[in-house]
């Protein structure tokens, strides 16, 4: 019975074929998540104000969107009354915009917080401060 063995240089050759292989797959995939790039509107309230001027009440809310990509404003709402605003207003990325609502009738006195709905979620709370 005769025994016949694969030569060395076949053998190397085989290996180094599947390791050049491995490594362009591995540096395939890495090249691609790193290159993902994920765009998204992430809108943060920078400040929130009002006034009341007779029987109105005037809101200015100040909001930065720092995200990577453009995102509608669809709503800001006004807690705990629940009052909520639908508006439109586009915000480029990197883009800080001053959005003032009139609300007909004055707001009772204490603590009020202002949360802006956008495309892709909604802000945190922000205080909103009266001046007089």
């Amino acid at each position: 019975m005769s025994l016949k063995a694969v030569s060395p240089l076949i053998a190397t050759g085989v290996l180094l074929v599947i390791t050049l292989v491995g490594g362009v797959l591995v540096y395939n995939f890495v090249i691609r998540s790193l290159s993902a790039t994920h765009n998204y509107g992430l809108i943060n309230v920078v400040s929130a104000r009002g006034i009341v001027l007779g029987d109105k009440t005037i809101i200015s809310v100040r909001i930065a969107n720092i995200g990577t990509a453009s995102t509608e404003v669809r709503e800001v709402v006004l807690y705990p009354t629940n009052i909520s605003i639908p508006i439109s207003v586009a915000i480029e990325p990197g883009v800080t915009r001053n959005i003032n609502i009139v609300i007909n009738g004055k707001l009772e006195s204490g603590k009020y917080y202002v949360i802006v709905k956008y495309d892709h979620g909604e802000s945190e709370p922000c205080e909103l401060v009266f001046t007089n």
